[in-house]
C-alpha cells in the first residue's frame, strides 16, 4: 500500500466518503485487520469532519476498502472544487442540511441509546436468568437516528461533499454557523418559538463552536461549548438589535408606546415605555441617586402633567362635571325630563296599537281592580277610621276618588285607561306610595291591568297589549328601583329631597344594574357621572396631594379604575364605555408608570447608599490624592472621587430619560408579516403620530 503521507487531503477525502458508501459500515470497516502502512506518522484532514485526527491505521483500512480505479476517480472529481458563487451559496445550504438531518435525528438517537442501555443493564441479564446465556438482548438500532439521517444526506450528495470542503478561518465559521442555524431549524417548529431568532442563535451558537475550538484546541469538549453558549447568546442579542433597528426604521411601536402617543404623552422614560425590568430598576434607581434625581424629576413631571392633560381631554368626551355636585345636577335634570316628557311620550307611543285596535268605548268590567280595592280596605277592618286619619290629604282623596269610580255600570276602556295613568303616576310620587303603600298600589294597579288585558282580548287586541304592558311596566320599574334614588319630586325641583352629590353617590354605589339602566334611559346623566368618575379617578389620594388638591397620580387613576370595572364590571362600561379606546391607552400608560413606581425605593435606601458611596469616594480620593502631592492632591482627589457617583448617577438618569434611547429600546423585535405588509403596501395608511393604529386591543384586565 502507498505511504497516506504522500497522499493528498482530496485522495484521502474521496477515499472515507467512498468508503462510507460502500455496503459495509464505516464501523465495520474499522474492525478490519490493519494492513501494512509504508510510511509512519499521523495525518490530520482537515475536512470531512469525523475523520479529523484519524490515526492512519483507520485511514488505511478505509482506504483499502476502495478499489484503486474508484478511489482515483473520486480524488479527480474531489480536486474539481466548486467555485464562484455557486460555492458561496452551496457551502452554507449543504451545511445547513448537515444541521437539520443531524437534529431530525435526535430522538431517534435518544430511543436508540436508552433501548440499548436497558437491554444491556436490565434486559438482558434479566432474561438470561430466566432464559439462558442464549438469550438475545433487544436492539434500539434503527434507521431514524442522527447517524441515520446524515447517511443519508450523504449518499444523497447534500451532505459531506468533496467539491464542498471549507477552506480558510472565513469559510470554517462559514459552513460551523450554517450548520448550527440547520440544527436549530427544527425547533422553531415548537409552539412559541420565533423562526429568525432561532435561527440567528443557532448560527452564533455554531460559528461560537467553531471559534472556541479553533482558540483551544487542548480543550475540545470545554472550548466549543463555552465557544456555542457565548455565540448562541451573541446572535440572540444581534438578533435583537438588528430587528429593533429594522423595527424603528418601518415605524413600528409596542402597544405602550403606541398609548403614549395616541394620548400625545411624551413616551421619555425608558423603564415604563420599554416595561423592561433591569431599565424599570435603573430608573428607579436613577430617581433616588444624587446626582440623577434632578434630572429624572425634571423628565418625569411634565410625563405626569401630560397623564393629567390626556385624562382631561378624554373626560371632555363625556361631559363637563368635575364634582359630584355637578354631575348630581345634570343627573337630576334629565331625569325630570325623562319623567315629564320622555316617558310620557314612549308610553304613548307604545300603547297607540291597543288603542287603535280597542275603542274608546269597550266596555271595560273593573272587577279585579274592585277586589284588589277592597281587599285593602277590608283588611284595614274597624282601624278604617283611624287608618284614614293618618292618610295624607291627598293619599285619602286619591282613594276616595279610586271608591267613587266603582258603579254599577263598567268602565269604559277609556276611563279604565285614564285610571290606570293615574294609579301610575302615583306609584312615582314617594307622598303618596309611602302613605297607601307601594304594595297596595301595585296590587291596585295590577287588578286594573287584569280587566283591561280582558278587555282587549275581547277585541282580538290581546298581543298588542301584552307588547304596551310590557313597555308600561319596564318604565314604572325603572321609575320605582332607578329613579327614586336620584330625584324624589319629579315634578317639582324646588321640593327635591335628594342632594345632587346624594344622587351621584346613589348611582355610583348602586352596581351594574343601576348604572346601567342609567346609560339606557338617562345618557347624558351617565356621560356626565363618567367625566366626573374619570376625573376624580387621576386624582392623587389625600396624603400624598399637593396644596392645589389637582395633584395627578397615574398610579391612583389605574388603581380606582381597575376597582370600579372589578366591583361593577357592567356599571363601569355604563359609564365610561363611550370612551373605550382612550380608557386603554390611559390605563396602559398608567399601569406602565404605576409597576415602575414598585422599584422606587421609598424608605431612601438608595439616596443614603448613594451618598455613603459619595462620601467614600470623597475620604479614598482625598487619602490617595494626599500620597501623591501632598495637601493640593488630597483636595483634587476629593473633588474627583466625590463626584464619580454623582457622575454616574447623572449619566445613568440621562440615559433612561433619553427620548431617542426609549424610542429604540421600546421597540418590538417581531418577525415580518408578509400578508399584513403586503395589506399595507395596497393600502397604505397615514403614520401612527397622524392617524392612529387601525385597530385597538381590548381593555387590560383589572389588576
Amino acid at each position: 500500500m502507498a505511504d497516506l503521507s504522500q497522499l493528498s487531503d482530496a485522495d484521502l477525502a474521496a477515499a472515507y466518503h467512498a468508503a462510507l458508501a460502500q455496503p459495509e459500515t464505516s464501523a465495520q470497516i474499522l474492525q478490519r485487520p490493519s494492513p501494512p502502512i509504508a510510511g509512519p506518522g499521523r495525518t490530520t484532514i482537515p475536512v470531512a469532519p469525523g475523520i479529523e485526527e484519524m490515526s492512519d491505521e483507520d485511514l488505511q483500512k478505509l482506504y483499502a476498502a476502495i478499489p484503486p480505479d474508484q478511489v482515483r476517480g473520486l480524488a479527480a472529481d474531489a480536486k474539481k472544487e466548486m467555485t464562484g458563487a455557486a460555492r458561496e451559496a452551496a457551502l452554507p445550504a449543504s451545511y445547513a442540511a448537515k444541521g437539520v438531518l443531524d437534529t431530525l435525528g435526535v430522538p431517534g438517537s435518544i430511543a436508540k441509546t436508552a433501548i440499548n442501555q436497558y437491554s444491556k443493564y436490565i434486559g438482558t441479564p434479566f432474561a438470561q436468568t430466566f432464559l439462558g446465556d442464549d438469550a438475545r438482548p433487544i436492539s434500539g438500532d434503527n434507521p431514524w437516528t442522527s447517524e441515520g439521517f446524515l447517511n443519508w444526506g450523504r449518499s444523497a450528495g447534500l451532505i459531506d461533499r468533496p467539491d464542498l470542503v471549507p477552506h480558510g478561518a472565513r469559510e470554517e465559521l462559514e459552513a460551523a454557523a450554517a450548520q448550527g442555524a440547520g440544527a436549530s431549524l427544527p425547533y422553531a417548529m415548537l409552539p412559541g418559538a420565533t423562526l429568525a431568532r432561532t435561527l440567528a442563535g443557532g448560527a452564533g451558537g455554531g460559528a461560537g463552536a467553531e471559534f472556541g475550538k479553533d482558540l483551544a484546541p487542548d480543550h475540545p469538549y470545554i472550548a466549543p461549548l463555552a465557544g456555542a453558549l457565548l455565540g448562541m447568546g451573541a446572535g440572540n442579542a444581534g438578533f435583537t438589535l438588528a430587528g429593533k433597528a429594522a423595527n424603528l426604521a418601518r415605524g413600528e411601536m409596542s402597544p405602550v408606546a403606541e398609548s403614549y402617543y395616541r394620548m400625545q404623552v411624551d413616551p421619555r422614560l425608558a423603564g415604563d415605555v420599554s416595561e423592561n425590568a433591569f431599565l424599570r430598576g435603573a430608573q428607579a434607581y436613577a430617581m433616588k441617586s444624587p446626582g440623577g434625581a434632578g434630572v429624572m424629576e425634571r423628565a418625569a413631571e411634565p410625563i405626569v402633567g401630560q397623564f393629567g392633560d390626556a385624562v382631561e381631554r378624554t373626560a371632555q368626551k363625556l361631559g363637563a362635571s368635575t364634582t359630584a355636585q355637578q354631575a348630581g345636577q345634570a343627573l337630576q335634570d334629565e331625569a325630570r325630563t325623562w319623567f315629564n316628557t320622555t316617558r310620557p311620550q314612549i308610553e304613548a307611543q307604545a300603547w297607540d296599537p291597543v288603542n287603535k285596535a280597542v275603542p274608546f268605548y269597550t266596555p271595560t268590567p273593573l272587577t279585579n281592580y274592585e277586589k284588589a280595592l277592597t281587599d285593602i280596605v277590608n283588611r284595614a277592618g274597624r282601624l278604617q277610621e283611624t287608618t284614614g286619619t293618618l292618610l295624607p290629604p291627598k293619599a285619602q282623596q286619591l282613594l276616595s276618588s279610586l271608591q267613587n269610580d266603582l258603579g254599577g255600570m263598567p268602565a269604559t276602556w277609556e276611563e279604565a285607561q285614564r285610571v290606570r295613568s293615574l294609579i301610575g303616576e302615583a306609584r312615582g310620587v314617594p307622598e303618596i306610595s309611602q302613605s297607601i303603600g307601594t304594595q297596595n298600589l301595585n296590587r291596585i294597579y295590577a287588578g286594573l291591568s287584569d280587566d283591561m288585558r280582558a278587555a282587549a282580548r275581547s277585541q282580538g287586541a290581546e298581543k298588542a297589549f301584552e307588547d304596551a304592558n310590557g313597555v308600561s311596566t319596564r318604565l314604572h320599574a325603572f321609575t320605582d328601583n332607578v329613579l327614586s334614588k336620584v330625584i324624589s319630586s319629579p315634578r317639582n325641583p324646588l321640593q327635591e329631597g335628594i342632594a345632587p352629590e346624594a344622587a351621584a353617590r346613589n348611582v355610583l354605589s348602586g352596581g351594574d344594574s343601576i348604572a346601567t339602566a342609567i346609560r339606557q334611559n338617562l345618557p347624558r346623566g351617565a356621560d356626565e357621572l363618567g367625566s366626573y368618575v374619570l376625573r376624580r379617578s387621576a386624582l392623587a389620594n389625600p396624603g400624598a396631594q399637593d396644596a392645589s388638591g389637582a395633584l395627578v397620580s397615574p398610579g391612583t387613576f389605574v388603581t380606582n379604575i381597575n376597582k370600579l370595572r372589578k366591583d361593577a364590571p357592567d356599571g363601569a362600561k355604563a359609564l365610561l364605555g363611550g370612551v373605550d379606546d382612550d380608557l386603554h391607552d390611559l390605563l396602559n400608560i398608567g399601569e406602565s408608570m404605576k409597576k415602575t413606581g414598585s422599584f422606587v425605593n421609598t424608605s431612601n435606601t438608595a439616596t443614603h447608599q448613594s451618598l455613603g458611596h459619595v462620601a467614600a469616594g470623597v475620604l479614598g480620593g482625598a487619602e490617595a490624592g494626599r500620597e501623591i502631592a501632598g495637601i493640593p492632591g488630597a483636595i483634587v482627589g476629593a473633588t474627583v472621587g466625590g463626584g464619580l457617583p454623582l457622575a454616574g448617577g447623572n449619566l445613568l438618569a440621562r440615559g433612561v430619560s433619553n427620548p431617542g434611547f426609549t424610542r429604540y429600546i421600546s421597540t418590538p423585535v417581531l418577525p415580518v408579516d408578509a400578508r399584513q405588509r403586503l395589506i399595507q403596501a395596497l393600502a397604505p395608511e397615514r403614520t401612527i403620530l397622524e392617524n392612529g393604529p387601525t385597530e385597538r386591543r381590548p381593555l387590560p384586565a383589572p389588576q
